[in-house]
């Protein structure tokens, strides 16, 4: 009776492996049997065998569960074992064979070749294996742990431009560049302070009185612009006797108080000095004039001559100017006179009241001679409080200029 050859499961050894080596070892004794033995051996081979029933196990047989390589089954032909995956060696339809069943290495334990998205980690060549190539869900197409910073928005992302630029539109924490993250985004802000400073606005432009925009830290409580009725050019709320004088508000002047009797009044408006409104003495004669040469000469003394009636509070108007001749000496031998007398000081404003000024006489030099005077802005004309000239001939010139 031929012998029956059984295909086993993986990793399990065929009984007809066991009855081959038992042959093998009774053919090779050599003691020189005769051939009852054979029979006997025969007889023992010919024992038919119900693959699917466990048969007894004999003394040179070997446990099926001590085998580690997964056997493909038995060649009927050959009686001998078939491809198995876990041997080192790649044949069958093995796309690799490394000799072990560890699942972390290039060749998995069925022997397929490891490739991202098998769900097994490759060791030392994946982050991460999920089993699929989706991108989003903390582990990318290409194995790797989601970063941010790597291009892809994934997981709490919500943006990712693949850099770690904090001058663009996607901060290095991937989240959306925006005004107050203390990032200044180029092309699109002026600055950012992480919100409003003195110098940067909160919507992260520079800060500026007159940009329409109220600063508090840098002390602006309003602004519209420029000077308004409400908000002085300082950007600060216009009212009378802060020290700005607002135009817009109807202002002539602002002193810093709303006083009366100081040249400026309680509604900010210019006070005209009491001189103004009391009797004055006009200098009025063409030869006066500081275009005026050749005219016979006179000497504003003591005495009263022509306009001159001696010291006291004058007035230039008429053919004489409307104003004494000021910041440049005039020509000797000017005004009807041979030392031509001129303001060398500024002339004052209305909120100035009266102030003190000098007045030099050019002969050997511009001002060879001084007096002291009081001069007043009365508005459309100014007054000057005049002594007698240090010496003869001396005249206080005028000009219409």
């Amino acid at each position: 009776m031929p012998l029956v050859l059984v295909s086993r499961p993986p990793r399990r050894r065929s009984l007809a492996v066991t009855l081959s080596l038992a042959l093998a070892g009774a053919c090779a004794s050599g003691d020189g049997r005769d051939d009852s033995s054979d029979s006997q051996f025969s007889a023992s081979a010919n024992v038919t065998m119900n693959p699917t029933t466990p048969q007894p196990t004999t003394s040179g047989s070997t446990d099926a569960s001590s085998s580690t390589a997964a056997t493909e089954g038995v060649d009927a032909s050959t009686g001998e074992d078939g491809p198995t995956c876990g041997d080192g060696v790649v044949d069958g339809d093995e796309a690799c064979d490394d000799g072990n069943d560890v699942d972390e290495d290039a060749c998995l334990s069925d022997c397929t070749e490891a490739v991202c998205g098998d769900g097994v980690v490759w060791a030392g060549e994946e982050e991460c294996d999920d089993g699929n190539a989706d991108e989003g869900d903390g582990c990318s197409s290409t194995c790797k742990m989601s970063t941010c910073g790597d291009g892809v928005v994934e997981g709490d992302e919500q943006c990712d431009d693949g850099n770690t630029d904090n001058d663009d539109s996607c901060l290095d924490t991937c989240v959306p560049a925006s005004c107050g993250d203390g990032h200044v985004l180029t092309g699109d802000e002026q600055c950012d302070d992480g919100g409003e400073s003195a110098s940067c606005n909160d919507d992260c432009t520079n800060a500026a009185c007159g940009d329409q925009k109220i600063n508090t830290s840098a002390g602006e409580t309003c602004d519209d612009g420029g000077e308004s009725a409400a908000c002085d050019s300082d950007c600060t709320a216009a009212q009378c006797g802060d020290d700005t004088v607002n135009e817009a508000a109807g202002e002539t002047c602002d002193d810093g108080n709303t006083d009366e009797g100081d040249g400026c009044d309680a509604s900010c408006a210019l006070e005209i000095s009491p001189q103004c409104d009391e009797p004055y003495n006009v200098l009025d004669s063409a030869a006066r004039n500081v275009i005026t040469v050749g005219a016979p000469y006179y000497c504003d003394s003591a005495d009263a001559v022509e306009d001159w009636v001696g010291p006291g509070w004058y007035r230039f108007q008429g053919s004489a100017g409307n104003k004494m001749v000021h910041g440049a000496a005039p020509p000797k031998n000017a005004c009807g006179t041979e030392k031509t007398g001129w303001l060398n000081t500024p002339l004052p404003d209305m909120a100035d009241g009266v102030v003190p000024g000098q007045v030099c006489f050019n002969w050997n030099n511009t001002c060879n001679w001084q007096a002291n005077i009081q001069v007043v802005n009365c508005g459309d004309f100014y007054l000057y409080n005049l002594p007698i000239v240090p010496s003869c001939n001396g005249r206080y010139c005028g000009t219409a200029q």
